[in-house]
């Protein structure tokens, strides 16, 4: 006699809401490290102070690499940056 599984569709559901869910965090997330290095970048073109604004540049590309470590992670393409 072999194993049984029985699906119980409220369960496979609730398991897209979570994943749709989940993959909506992702996307507000890049969104966040998007609007994050954009603003760095500014920050960094307005700055006066030249090591001042060469730490906004390099926190600008820090967020630029977050953004394109959340995009790797759910399978997009990195070209879509923008």
């Amino acid at each position: 006699m072999g194993i049984v599984f029985f699906v119980f569709p409220h369960i496979v559901l609730m398991d897209l809401l979570v994943f749709q869910e989940m993959r909506m965090v992702s996307l507000e997330n890049i969104q966040t490290e998007v609007d994050a290095s954009f603003l760095y970048d500014v920050l960094a073109t307005h700055e006066a102070d030249p090591q001042v604004a060469s730490i906004f540049r390099q926190m600008s590309g820090i967020e630029h690499g977050h953004a394109l470590a959340f995009m790797k992670k759910n399978g997009m393409d990195e070209s879509q940056f923008p």
